[in-house]
Order: C-alpha cells, then sequence, then structure tokens
C-alpha cells in the first residue's frame, strides 16, 4: 500500500538519495541544495511542490515527480493556474503496480488547475500521460547553421550549402539588443496562450538563476519592444552553440532578426530551439530549418554526446499551448 502526497520538507535528503539511485547520480537536484531549494521550494508552505508516493510499511520512496506551478515564479500568474510537472519516476523494481497511474490522478485532482504540461517524460511514462487524456507528440527542432565555419565539431553530418531555409532582409527600423536586466523591460504578452507567462516570470525563472546563465535579448522596433528570446550559450571542447530556451511576446517578430550575423559575431557553430506550437512558418520566415535526415543537432552537453535527442511533450488544454526547451525541467544542468 503506498501513500501519496506532498514531500515533506525535512525529507529532502531522502529524496535527493532517491534521485540519485534511481534518476541519475549526477542529477544537478540530487547533490546541491540551494537549486533543490530553489527549484521545488514553496514559499507558504512546509512542503516541496513534488509527490511522492511512499511504501506505508518501509516508509521509502517508489515514486515521485515534481511540480512547478507557473505561479512560483510570479505570484500575478496564480489565477492562470497553470502547471508543469517534471521528473517523474517510478522505482525499477516496483514499477507495473499502478504507482505511476496513483500519482498522475493525484495531481489531476490536487490543483485547481487551468492547463497541465510535461516535456522530456520517460518512456515508462509517456503512455500513461496519454491514457490520462493528456495530448502526446514529440518537439519540432530548428537550427541555423554558421557556414563561415570549415569545421564543426558539435553538430554534424550538415551540408553549409544547403543549410539555411530562408534569411530574411531586416528593415532598418527593427533592431536585436541583448538587455542586462528586465527591471524596465515591457512586452505585450497574448494571455490567451497558455501556458501563461510574464516578464517577471522570465525574471525570476532565468535571470535568478542559482546555477545557468541566460542571456536576454529583444526584437525592438522605433523603439518599442515587441519580443524577447531567452538564450544560452553552451561551450563544449573548444567550441560553441546559442540555444533559444524561451520566447515570450510576439513569435512572428523573430524574422526581423538577423540570425546569421548573430552567431557570426557570437562564434559559434549555430543556433538552435526546439518548440512545438509555434507555427514552422515563423521560423522558416527567420532562416531557422527544421532538424531531419541524419543531420546531428545534440541537446545533451553534461556530458556532451553527439547525438540526436528527440523531446517528447504532453499537455492538458484545450486552447494554443506552446512549449520550449526552457519549460518544466529541460533545460535544468545536470
Amino acid at each position: 500500500m503506498y501513500e501519496i502526497r506532498f514531500c515533506r520538507k525535512e525529507e529532502m535528503d531522502k529524496l535527493q538519495l532517491y534521485i540519485k539511485d534511481n534518476i541519475n547520480i549526477n542529477e544537478s537536484l540530487a547533490n546541491n541544495s540551494v537549486f533543490f531549494n530553489w527549484f521545488f521550494g514553496n514559499k507558504t508552505d512546509n512542503y516541496y511542490n513534488c509527490l511522492l508516493a511512499v511504501h506505508k510499511e518501509s516508509n521509502q520512496i517508489h515514486g515521485f515527480f515534481g511540480i512547478l506551478p507557473i505561479y512560483a515564479y510570479d505570484s500575478k500568474l496564480f489565477s492562470k493556474k497553470d502547471i508543469w510537472v517534471t521528473n517523474f519516476s517510478v522505482k525499477s523494481s516496483h514499477r507495473g503496480n499502478g504507482i505511476g497511474n496513483k500519482l498522475i490522478k493525484y495531481l489531476l485532482n490536487s490543483y485547481d488547475k487551468e492547463s497541465f504540461g510535461v516535456a522530456g517524460i520517460s518512456d515508462m511514462a509517456f503512455p500513461m500521460f496519454k491514457k490520462h487524456g493528456f495530448k502526446t507528440g514529440y518537439l519540432n527542432h530548428y537550427y541555423i547553421l554558421n557556414n563561415e565555419l570549415e569545421s564543426y565539431s558539435l553538430i554534424g553530418n550538415v551540408n553549409k550549402n544547403n543549410a539555411h531555409y530562408n534569411m530574411p532582409r531586416v528593415p532598418n527600423s527593427y533592431r536585436f539588443l541583448e538587455v542586462h536586466t528586465l527591471d524596465s523591460i515591457h512586452i505585450e504578452i497574448n494571455d490567451s496562450i497558455k501556458p501563461s507567462k510574464s516578464i517577471d516570470f522570465v525574471k525570476n525563472r532565468y535571470s535568478n538563476h542559482p546555477l545557468v546563465k541566460y542571456r536576454f535579448f529583444v526584437v525592438n522596433n522605433n523603439s518599442t519592444n515587441i519580443c524577447l528570446l531567452v538564450i544560452r550559450k553552451v561551450e563544449v571542447n573548444n567550441s560553441s552553440c546559442l540555444r533559444i530556451v524561451d520566447i515570450v511576446g510576439n513569435y512572428s517578430s523573430i524574422k526581423y532578426i538577423d540570425f546569421e550575423k548573430f552567431i557570426k559575431n557570437e562564434q559559434v557553430e549555430y543556433i538552435d530551439c526546439y518548440n512545438y506550437g509555434v507555427e514552422e512558418r515563423i521560423f522558416y520566415n527567420a532562416g531557422f530549418i527544421k532538424k531531419e535526415g541524419k543531420v546531428i543537432v545534440p541537446d545533451h552537453f553534461e556530458p556532451f554526446e553527439k547525438r540526436n535527442i528527440p523531446i517528447n511533450y504532453a499537455y492538458k488544454y484545450e486552447g494554443e499551448y506552446i512549449i520550449f526547451k526552457g519549460d518544466g525541467s529541460l533545460d535544468r544542468p545536470r
């Protein structure tokens, strides 16, 4: 028999040991208490934003997943009631006895919610979310290659003569600017799109991240900011790439960014973006192409693995839903 409940504050060490033994011994959530508290911390209650399946007889954790309410990063978004789920796990020796389904049912019944989302689901959990009415699929993966380089060590099997779909001409009134503080930034954000976001969300989710340094860029037209991109630079073996992990604002305005010039100035091999929900033509119009065929655009850098990583997703919402790499916990450090 199992008790399904939230993780108590005094159980952090116990859960970290579970993560280390059952998910990844190098997982940052298992080895860094500061990051664990920032990631799963609940400012108002004496528990973490994690659900546990605790075996009653042994008092051992046999399953868990993390919960990331959007409003944890901006209290003004509380009324939007959008929830991300992460790190879904059941102890391998106890799979098949319904623990995963119990956790999902508890989640669905515990929150007054408008949407649920999860990305990067294990093969074990993927069909369970589908069973519970979640829409499922795989994120699209887009990239632009720096075709001035002679060789590439991160990206693989690319033909630089055919690595751009359409490089746009950017009108003079548009500028792509890096910003170093978000305190005075204003962006119009479509309230009908889920999950809901805000500039305060971006600030607390990315700018205040305890382990990862993100950079922020705006698309500006005649002194008005119309779109904000959250970008992470990754460096491996004396090579680097840029990763767009989130975009807020007018997505179609990325066609006013000279990405080709940007990545050459940054001296990186390429820039990439995982996404679901934004129309493909918006990325094509900005010069991106979708990763297809034998082209390798890696996702694992800690440690580096030169292979493609398909990222699946599941969400429960009837309206427009958009997913980026930074949503949930996909971009957390390992």
